[in-house]
């Protein structure tokens, strides 16, 4: 089986603002971390959206996942966020994959954003909306037809509350 491990920021700078533990965001970057090695060495991809990062290496990504900056691809979300996860779903869509399984800091926000847009659902209101995936995808020189087929493609996504922070 193919899959894939997204991670949605899991930054220190979130595990910093829990120093005192009430949200668990630490254990949750760590059940993370463990996981990484596994997808990897089965020659899964591990991806890390990272909004304050800008790469897998830098030391706003939470230590402990920084160990694996190597095997993991990294994407930076600003200031086009809309354009970013475009692209990430237009690579998960052009592999064979048969599950993907998300992870990391949601906020009420960016994983369920992300969560939507990979499984089709595209659900409103959303804090990336219609039309900053569509500037997205004119910025990435993308026609309205590669727009519509990546955009509404459904994938097989599976949201993993053992390694996310609602």
């Amino acid at each position: 089986m193919n899959k894939v491990l997204v991670i949605v920021h899991a930054e220190q700078s979130y595990a910093d603002d829990d120093a005192n533990g009430e949200r668990g965001i630490k254990e949750t970057f760590d059940r993370i971390a463990r996981e990484i090695p596994r997808f990897l060495s089965q020659g899964n991809p591990v991806y890390f959206l990272g909004q304050q990062a800008r790469t897998a290496d830098s030391p706003d990504v939470y230590e402990k996942i920084r160990a694996f900056a190597e095997g993991i691809t990294f994407v930076h979300t600003e200031p086009n966020v809309g354009q970013e996860y475009l692209r990430v779903k237009e690579q998960l869509t052009s592999d064979s994959i048969d599950e993907i399984v998300l992870a990391g800091v949601s906020q009420l926000q960016c994983v369920a954003e992300v969560y939507d847009l990979l499984s089709g659902k595209n659900r409103a209101p959303q804090r990336v909306s219609l039309w900053a995936y569509q500037k997205g995808a004119q910025e990435l020189g993308w026609d309205e037809k590669r727009f519509e087929r990546i955009y509404r493609a459904s994938l097989n996504v599976r949201l993993d509350y053992n390694l996310t922070v609602i």
